[in-house]
C-alpha cells in the first residue's frame, strides 16, 4: 500500500512584464501525492503547473506545507 501525502500550496499570479497582480490565477489548493515523489520534485511540478495557465505569467509561491 502506497503512502499518501497532502500539500497545501498558496501561490499569487503576476504579469511577468507589467508585474500587474492577478487574482484570477492566484489561489491555494490541497493537493494529494502518492508520497514517492521529494517535496523539491512536488514543489518544482506545482510551480511548472501554474506558470503554464497563461503566457507571461509569474508565480510566487505564498505557501507550501505538508498538511
Amino acid at each position: 500500500m502506497k503512502h499518501k501525502e497532502q500539500w497545501f500550496f498558496s501561490w499569487n499570479a503576476y504579469d511577468a512584464t507589467t508585474w500587474e497582480h492577478l487574482p484570477a490565477y492566484s489561489y491555494g489548493e490541497v493537493y494529494n501525492c502518492d508520497g514517492e515523489q521529494s517535496s523539491h520534485e512536488i514543489f518544482e511540478s506545482l510551480m511548472a503547473e501554474k506558470q503554464r495557465l497563461r503566457e507571461n505569467l509569474w508565480i510566487q509561491c505564498i505557501a507550501f506545507n505538508k498538511v
